[in-house]
């Protein structure tokens, strides 16, 4: 029973340890285990963040758009996810989109956005 109980906080543990670092050394693997995360846990709007940020490492930016929405809906106030968003769009050459949403981002933390609109 203890192990059982262990298993899901050592995988909660570890995803939540997931740090912009840590996706850097192996975003596949990365993404591997956000997406078995989000699998237990599917509302966790840090899970999904994280995940989009692997998706944009890995060059998926519609996924990590679609990310980064999904983390938006359940934190609106997150301007990391703003961020990435915004980011995925201007990869995709949408460039309107990509100026609204680190617009949309500045409002919420203007020293994290205001580094990449300058």
């Amino acid at each position: 029973m203890a192990a059982a109980a262990a298993g899901p906080a050592t995988a909660q543990t570890f995803c939540r340890s997931f740090s912009d670092a840590l996706i850097d050394e192996d975003p596949q693997a990365a993404l591997e285990e956000l997406t078995k995360a989000l699998e237990q846990k599917p509302d966790d709007a840090q899970y999904y963040c994280q995940r989009a940020y692997c998706h944009i490492l890995l060059g998926n930016y519609c996924d990590a758009v679609a990310d980064a929405k999904k983390s938006l809906e359940f934190n609106p106030n997150n301007p990391t996810a703003m961020l990435r968003k915004g980011i995925c769009e201007y990869h995709k050459k949408n460039y309107a989109a990509a100026l609204e949403t680190f617009t949309e981002g500045q409002k919420l933390d203007s020293k994290m956005i205001s580094y990449f609109l300058c």
